[in-house]
């Protein structure tokens, strides 16, 4: 017996039943008794998680829906997309059983995933009750301590502020547009007066905004390829900028969502500012969530009673491979 949840007890055979019989992308190298540990921690939080989750949402205090799911199987296998709109697999040399086990083996790894989700939802979910109830408690010294491991990654990205002429794509010779701008300009147009020039014609072409250097968004990354470099006062592009959504404040004060077509963009540079560190207080909301977290998993370890003996896991160092130790017991 190498752990126990509860009433529940796990023997070895049961956690190298586990490691059989995970899928390929996913069973890690299991070269120590570390390895080990990690699996069998890994393993008895999700079961903890996949029964908190199933649980919370027949309650109805979770809610994730399964195109998320396949949302992510999709774009973890592009390739498999197709597959929805096979109607006749014999003209790709599958017999119908063959074709339904592939079916079937796509829609197991969706529930796979949308089982995680679920769990995951419902973790943070618990951290609020338990939160409420004074279960757990967020404090100073945790903070500091998470702020530490994570301090690199606390940043206010880099942005620019601009004013410029936005041509959407759909419209005629947008491009040649964006181009004839920059032309007037080298033929010493004033900036200020090109920008009143169009605006009379059409308002919605003039835009002011801002936008950060986030790596994750790499539809601006043709955007920053230009702006490298630049200073307060630059005048730059044509610049094409993908269609993206942008939250903007109305003039009641209310978040919105605005969809921004696909466009080539003119822009001035108002002002840059460089990216910084966030202070601990500056970056408490991003340092909540995952203390939250790990308290409420904690304590619902604690609740349902997991003990680990480590001292009784098998020592795989003592095989010369993996894969001798996983299929070899």
């Amino acid at each position: 017996i190498v752990a126990r949840v509860g009433d529940q007890i796990l023997r070895r055979a049961d956690l190298y039943a586990v490691l059989r019989e995970m899928p390929d992308e996913e069973r890690p190298n299991i070269f120590n008794r570390g390895d080990l540990l990690r699996v069998l921690r890994t393993h008895i939080d999700d079961e903890l998680k996949l029964a908190l989750g199933q649980q919370m949402a027949a309650e109805g205090k979770v809610d994730i829906s399964r195109a998320q799911a396949e949302e992510i199987y999709f774009e973890r296998n592009p390739d498999q997309r197709v597959i929805r709109r096979i109607t006749d697999p014999s003209a790709l040399g599958f017999t119908a059983q063959e074709f339904q086990s592939i079916v079937e083996e796509v829609e197991q790894s969706i529930d796979r995933i949308y089982d995680r989700l679920l769990g995951e939802e419902a973790v943070y979910a618990l951290a609020r009750e338990y939160l409420d109830r004074g279960v757990i408690e967020v404090t100073q010294e945790d903070l500091r301590q998470e702020y530490a491991l994570m301090r690199d990654d606390l940043v206010y990205f880099e942005s620019i502020e601009f004013v410029g002429l936005r041509f959407p794509a759909r419209m005629p010779n947008a491009e040649g547009e964006a181009a004839r701008v920059q032309r007037m300009l080298q033929a010493g147009e004033r900036w200020e007066d090109v920008i009143e020039r169009y605006y009379a014609v059409d308002p919605s072409l003039v835009v002011s905004s801002r936008i950060e250097n986030n790596p994750a968004a790499t539809k601006f990354r043709g955007f920053w390829v230009t702006a490298a470099g630049a200073e307060e006062g630059d005048v730059l592009g044509p610049v094409f900028v993908p269609a993206h959504d942008l939250m903007i404040l109305t003039p009641e004060g209310e978040r919105q969502t605005q969809s921004i077509p696909d466009a080539y963009l003119v822009f001035e540079v108002v002002s840059r500012a460089p990216e910084t560190i966030k202070t601990i207080e500056e970056a408490r909301l991003d340092l909540l969530p995952g203390i939250l977290y790990r308290k409420a998993l904690q304590a619902l370890r604690e609740e349902k009673g997991v003990e680990i003996y480590e001292d009784r896991l098998p020592d795989p160092s003592r095989f010369m491979q993996s894969d001798e130790f996983l299929y070899g017991m």
